[in-house]
């Protein structure tokens, strides 16, 4: 599955070495470690908690007041970890979408045809409501809707986000194109109208409680497929 994975890539963390030490070096050494695995830890449970927090709540709108009480911190503690407000929301928005990213991942393990490939990639935004990585909608439809015209560094991030969602569905249209799956045409504007269709459907869904909007997506979307989108 290597060429699945290279569809959507992230940033590993660095690691940090150490020198040999003296004894009593060593020492602080290691309870300096160990104060650093612990705030580490504790970072990324609130990234973890924020990002499920404000993707229901609002990547903007939600009070840090209310980060603080569903991380379990004491007022003040996000800044211990986080320089402002604002690198939280980054760090909550690119842990979402990695979630996203490793889902998508997983459903493409074992399947062989390009076919088989989109239809495991719907299927996880069809069961959107079960997953995780969708609690409250789209995490990068909903960043790029709140961050329009209002922060456009949020709105990068969003923006290289919905790229990479397009790229992987492209890729996958691109291979079934080359192998004869799929009739000749442009990829990347099957992609787009794919991602159109499935994230307008997502938003009705949700708006409406109403599965009936996803399901009339799908239904067109399937039948092209298997018509090889002619």
């Amino acid at each position: 599955m290597t060429i699945d994975r290279a569809l959507i890539q992230a940033l590993g963390p660095c690691a940090v070495s150490t020198a040999a030490l003296s004894m009593g070096d060593r020492s602080v050494s290691l309870c300096r470690r160990h104060s650093m695995k612990k705030g580490e830890a504790t970072r990324k449970r609130i990234v973890a908690r924020a990002a499920n927090l404000l993707n229901m709540q609002g990547y903007l709108g939600t009070p840090v007041s209310e980060i603080m009480r569903v991380a379990g911190l004491q007022k003040g503690g996000i800044y211990r970890h986080f320089e402002s407000r604002a690198a939280l929301t980054r760090e909550a928005f690119e842990y979402a979408v990695a979630r996203m990213r490793d889902r998508f991942v997983d459903a493409l393990e074992g399947r062989k045809t390009a076919t088989d490939k989109l239809f495991a990639l719907f299927e996880v935004v069809q069961n959107a409501s079960q997953e995780e990585s969708y609690r409250g909608g789209c995490p990068i439809m909903n960043l790029a809707v709140e961050s329009d015209d209002v922060d456009p560094e949020l709105r990068e991030l969003a923006r290289d986000a919905m790229t990479r969602f397009v790229g992987l569905f492209e890729r996958v249209i691109a291979e079934g194109t080359k192998n004869g799956e799929f009739s000749p045409g442009d990829p990347r504007m099957r992609a787009i109208r794919i991602v159109a269709s499935l994230e307008g459907a997502l938003m009705l869904s949700n708006l409406y409680k109403d599965r009936t909007y996803m399901e009339a997506a799908m239904d067109d979307l399937i039948g092209s497929i298997r018509k090889g989108f002619r």
